[in-house]
């Protein structure tokens, strides 16, 4: 009776199981059915002896390695181990140590034969195996909101930097940078915390932990300020050298192969999105629960001064602010949710005087000083403008700003131009002016030999006041950067605005600038009267455009055809050396910057034209990752662009901002093809820079042109107009 009943109710059991399996496990957990692993009976054997091994985990890195409220192992270290362990038939034991380099210290002397999220290096190679990686760390540079300075590891010159010990960064930043002051902690979190208290004044480190953290721990004064430069750090596991434990190393390797590439996404996003189910989420933004408060329970009361066209002032017609600035801010507030009103001032001093004694909580358009910063904390810059020379028009175009030596220039008091200039070039002879009309003034009568102020509002300066004999010669190289100006106690809204401002559409940032730099060129125009030379001017820049778009394309035709000539070669070169002979001499000759770099994005080669170019000796690029060339002038959006493109088996082309060893900026013409073997995987990337700053120039040149072209016909238009209405 007993034999015929339990075969029913185990295939009963069998089938509930299958049916409620989906529900219940994860969504990665399918990945299991798709068979066992291939494994030798060598390897079976091994499995059955050791079903049970410890692994040392760090246990205070999340959301990668870290031991939950529950006091559970979690992470995405542990749901990698959970799918091995599905494949494998064993289960891992996790042992947290008191640090990471407590535990690393177990796994390295053998207490512990296995080791959890350790990247590769040399030293610990020599005690260590290592297998594949099962995630890839972004590092990131980390500083309080009130520091401008640091965005580069060049910037951390004399500076301290928080940093986990015993972790890979550690020893790298020992070793390569000996000059820098670092200040070792326990592990990451108390890492920014040294950071937010000014214990420190940077962190380098992993930006997925960084980021957890941050919104754990409601660290609303930190940001994240620019990238250090380091590759991306593989995360494996070690295993202890130990001939009994060798074959564990392949084991996990090949039961790391077979998690798909989707199952491993769906493990990382389970983490990486975990922690923010408490907080706001606004247009994809994601606010803190003490930035939520804020904007619930907060009027923000913004300050804008009434004469400064076209960033902010008040219109004349409807007694409204407006201006670039505003309508930044009008985008800001609207984006976050946050309620506020503008109190208006005519005089700056009395605005600036207003904010120290936290009668108003910000000025929407200003820029950053060290006497300013005494008070106030600024947002990251959301749009920015050449600091330009207005010269009389028989003065040529001003190509280097030193010719400005010995020469008197008129300047705006106290303006930030003016404080910007005092820094860069204490040696030149400023005459400071209250404001721009009186700075014109004297430049029209010949008193001083130029005028400097930011390029829009000496556009709009000159054409309000007539100053028909006066033009905008060329840029000193500064950029003015427009932020917000926030009291300091408001950390808060500067983390709001921070967040808000790094999420602007660009198309929106097009349409505010147009609307504002483009309102100068709308007024009346004889067009009768210029029309010939209106025609004739016009046909001489489209020569010119027309010219240099040839030029453009003879320069992509090039490209290609190297790019198309090393496709082929690399095809023949498994039977002619000659080829390859030739494929070399090609690259090295070429008028572009040429490198390869492998999968990972470790260059592998470079061509002479490269190393004249950017100042850098062979020695010192190769293994680099091509973002040292990073000028940060593109965004992140364009370079995962450039990554999916590549990766997915496509050719980018654009046109970057790279930077030279000396800092020095230079605009290419890119094209990065990838490399395939004889199967057709994708084995290297191809890329190919043509220095195209010459054109560049030249159309940036054009554009001044047609712009100081513009506001003389119009001047001379009305002021043709006011002779006429005198005369009648």
């Amino acid at each position: 009776m007993y034999r015929r009943i339990i075969p029913i109710v185990y295939l009963a059991v069998s089938v509930v199981c299958f049916l409620i399996a989906p529900t219940v496990a994860p969504s990665y957990a399918n990945d299991i059915f798709q068979g066992p692993l291939a494994l030798s009976e060598k390897e079976h054997v091994w499995l059955k002896a050791h079903p049970v091994i410890e692994i040392g985990v760090d246990g205070n890195w999340p959301p990668i390695d870290f031991i939950n409220d529950q006091g559970v192992f979690s992470g995405i270290s542990a749901n990698t181990l959970k799918m091995i362990e599905l494949r494998l038939g064993i289960t891992f034991k996790p042992v947290s140590g008191a640090s990471f380099k407590d535990m690393l210290g177990q796994v390295m002397d053998g207490t512990l034969k296995v080791g959890a999220t350790i990247a590769w290096r040399k030293d610990r190679a020599e005690k260590l195996w290592f297998t594949e990686p099962f995630f890839k760390v972004k590092y990131v540079i980390i500083t309080r909101n009130s520091e401008y300075t640091i965005s580069s590891l060049q910037d951390l010159e004399n500076k301290s930097i928080a940093i986990e010990d015993g972790y890979f960064l550690h020893k790298e930043l020992s070793e390569q940078y000996p000059n820098a002051t670092l200040v070792p902690v326990k592990n990451t979190r108390e890492a920014l915390r040294a950071v937010s208290r000014g214990k420190a004044d940077a962190y380098i480190g992993n930006r997925a932990v960084a980021d957890w953290i941050l919104i754990e721990e409601e660290l609303s004064n930190l940001k994240v300020a620019g990238d250090p430069g380091f590759p991306q750090n593989p995360q494996r596991f070690a295993i202890h050298i130990d001939p009994e434990f060798e074959p564990l190393v392949s084991l996990m390797n090949k039961a790391l192969a077979s998690i798909s590439e989707q199952d491993k996404l769906d493990i990382a996003q389970t983490f990486l999105k975990a922690n923010v189910s408490s907080v706001l989420k606004t247009d994809g933004i994601v606010f803190s629960p003490s930035e939520k408060r804020f904007i619930d329970n907060t009027v923000v009361m913004a300050a804008t001064t009434t004469n400064w066209p076209p960033f902010a002032f008040v219109s004349d017609a409807s007694g409204k602010a407006a201006g670039i600035g505003y309508d930044y801010w009008k985008e800001i507030t609207k984006t976050a949710g946050l309620k506020t009103d503008i109190a208006h001032f005519d005089d700056f001093s009395k605005q600036i005087q207003s904010l120290k004694d936290k009668k108003v909580d910000l000025m929407y358009s200003s820029g950053v000083t060290e006497e300013r910063q005494k008070y106030s904390i600024f947002s990251n810059p959301y749009t920015s403008f050449p600091i330009s020379i207005a010269t009389s028009k028989e003065e040529n175009f001003i190509q280097d700003v030193n010719f400005l030596k010995g020469k008197k220039i008129a300047i705006g008091r106290n303006f930030t131009a003016h404080k910007m200039m005092l820094k860069a070039f204490p040696e030149f002879t400023y005459v400071p002016v209250k404001n721009a009309k009186e700075g014109l003034q004297l430049l029209s009568q010949g008193d001083v030999f130029g005028y400097i102020d930011i390029m829009p509002t000496l556009a709009d300066s000159i054409n309000k006041y007539g100053f028909t004999n006066l033009k905008i010669s060329g840029n000193t190289g500064l950029l003015f950067e427009l932020r917000l100006m926030i009291r300091d106690d408001y950390p808060e809204l500067l983390s709001i605005a921070n967040k808000v401002i790094a999420n602007f559409d660009p198309d929106l940032k097009r349409q505010i600038l147009n609307r504002w730099i483009n309102v100068q060129y709308d007024q009346a125009f004889d067009f009768k009267k210029y029309l010939p030379y209106a025609v004739a001017f016009s046909f001489v820049i489209l020569l010119i455009i027309f010219s240099l778009h040839q030029s453009r394309k003879r320069v992509r035709k090039v490209n290609k055809e190297l790019v198309r000539h090393v496709d082929e070669s690399s095809k023949e070169l498994r039977s002619s050396k000659g080829q390859l002979l030739k494929l070399s001499q090609a690259l090295e000759q070429s008028p572009s910057l040429v490198f390869i770099t492998d999968m990972e994005g470790s260059i592998e080669y470079v061509n002479a034209k490269f190393i004249r170019t950017t100042g850098y000796e062979r020695d010192e690029i190769i293994g680099q990752n091509p973002r040292i060339l990073k000028s940060g002038h593109s965004s992140r959006s364009l370079y995962v662009e450039l990554w999916r493109t590549i990766s997915s088996g496509g050719t980018w082309r654009g046109e970057l901002m790279d930077r030279c060893k000396d800092g020095a900026l230079f605009w290419a013409s890119v094209s990065i093809s990838p490399i395939r073997d004889e199967h057709k995987k994708i084995t290297h990337f191809l890329a190919v820079h043509e220095d195209i700053t010459l054109q560049k120039d030249a159309e940036a040149t054009m554009m001044l042109a047609v712009e100081q072209s513009e506001i003389a016909n119009r001047t001379k238009t009305e002021l043709l107009a006011n002779m006429s209405h005198e005369l009648r």
